[in-house]
């Protein structure tokens, strides 16, 4: 009896622990990403700097997180101080998609990886 459960106990605990792994490696290789060109977009990219300051960015409850689109990098913003439910999301350029179409954002959601969140203040 004792070694039927601890095969089964093994066979549980296996894929947890290969997941944990998993999990850990590809956070160890999001550090070695590029952000529309740049290691470090919150400070390289001027359009994003310029509007982390417009935004008051430190003061408030946002995050910035990269995702991958139709092959391109896109950076979205969201802010739990916002009245809109919606993240702004901006292409590397700086320029804001247009997701005003239900159809278009609800397949931006659906469609977008998530690639490495950039800044989180957030609570937690």
């Amino acid at each position: 009896m004792k070694s039927i459960i601890f095969f089964l106990l093994i066979i549980v605990l296996f894929p947890i622990t290969m997941a944990c792994e998993k999990e850990t490696n590809s956070e160890e290789n999001n550090n070695n990403i590029t952000v529309c060109g740049f290691k470090d977009p919150l400070n390289e990219l001027v359009w994003l700097k310029d509007k982390m300051i417009l935004w008051g960015f430190a003061k408030s409850l946002d995050k910035i997180t990269l995702f991958r689109y139709k092959n391109q990098d896109i950076i979205e913003y969201y802010s739990l101080d916002s009245s809109s439910s919606k993240p702004f999301t901006f292409y590397c350029n700086g320029e804001m998609m247009d997701l005003n179409n239900k159809s278009d954002y609800d397949n931006y959601i659906n469609k977008r990886k998530k690639i490495k969140v950039l800044s989180d203040n957030f609570p937690k």
